[in-house]
């Protein structure tokens, strides 16, 4: 399975802009406002399926 990963603008408030993160699997992720932050909880993401399903 592949796993791509979606990062969209969520919302803009109190003057930040919040982050949703999602994979093409289905998978969702936290909202955050920091970008670098959704990027490597998706990498986290992918690791753990590789790791259970054995992709590796």
């Amino acid at each position: 399975m592949t796993h791509e990963l979606t990062v969209t603008v969520a919302s803009r408030r109190g003057g930040h802009t919040w982050w949703d993160v999602r994979c093409s699997c289905g998978w969702h992720g936290r909202q955050t406002t920091i970008y670098r932050m959704a990027v490597m909880e998706h990498a986290k993401h992918v690791e753990f399926e590789e790791a259970r399903n054995g992709d590796r």
